[in-house]
């Protein structure tokens, strides 16, 4: 992010962002959301390099926040891949009392496929 943005614009697009400079002790007037980070900075005699690294971190985490937030049901595939699941393996033990019969249709008539 450059130092040269308007604050205004910034809060525009990500409106939490008010919360980095009320950390810093900042109160955010239409005055000063007119003003461009590094003015600002300078006004107050902040580290323009914290502040900016607290804007983009906010940044991201709210990009991230959005992505998880606009999944569909199909996106949500990490459920699937977290859930332990226990699958059992039946052996034959040789009575010819199986369930599987190499003559059945059930598979081709399921309507799962």
């Amino acid at each position: 992010m450059k130092s040269n943005i308007r604050i205004q614009s910034i809060l525009e697009r990500y409106p939490e962002v008010e919360n980095v400079f009320n950390m810093y002790e900042v109160d955010l007037s239409d005055d000063s959301t007119n003003l461009t980070i590094e003015q600002l900075c300078d006004s107050h005699g902040l580290d323009i390099e914290d502040i900016l690294m607290d804007i983009e971190e906010l940044i991201q985490d709210s990009r991230q926040a959005e992505w998880l937030a606009n999944g569909s049901e199909e996106d949500q595939w990490t459920d699937q891949f977290t859930e332990e699941t226990n699958i059992e393996i039946s052996s034959s033990n040789g009575d010819g009392d199986d369930n599987y019969d190499d003559n059945s249709d059930e598979f081709y008539d399921s309507d799962e496929f």
